[in-house]
């Protein structure tokens, strides 16, 4: 796909004339895409996406799972922050130190975080 876009970029850049900054903001066309192939494949990649991964329901049932941990983590981190993190952690920004600290967790310790503390 990278090598597409790069060639079909190169193709319009020399299709339209493009020269200059100026002859780029005065295209009326895209100049940077994929070819007309590729397009029509990432149309077919999207529509699986969609229904095989963002609108199934085993996934989202774990999506909001996921979202229901993070949030109780959140809540178990802030009542109890120096169990978790550093001092010096915490004199910055204290809720952007409990983000990143749970981004930073694996799924098995999250989820184990969380069932401890249920």
């Amino acid at each position: 796909m990278i090598k597409d876009l790069i060639t079909n970029t190169q193709k319009n850049l020399k299709r339209l004339k493009i020269k200059s900054l100026k002859d780029i903001a005065k295209s009326k066309e895209l100049i940077v895409c994929f070819s007309k192939n590729i397009q029509s494949s990432e149309k077919e990649i999207k529509s699986f996406l969609r229904s095989n991964m963002y609108d199934n329901k085993s996934v989202l049932r774990k999506n909001q799972r996921g979202k229901k941990i993070i949030k109780k983590l959140f809540k178990i981190i802030q009542s109890s922050p120096r169990k978790f993190l550093t001092k010096e952690q915490l004199t910055k920004d204290k809720y952007r130190a409990i983000s990143d600290f749970i981004s930073g967790m694996t799924d098995r310790y999250a989820i184990n975080l969380y069932n401890a503390n249920k």
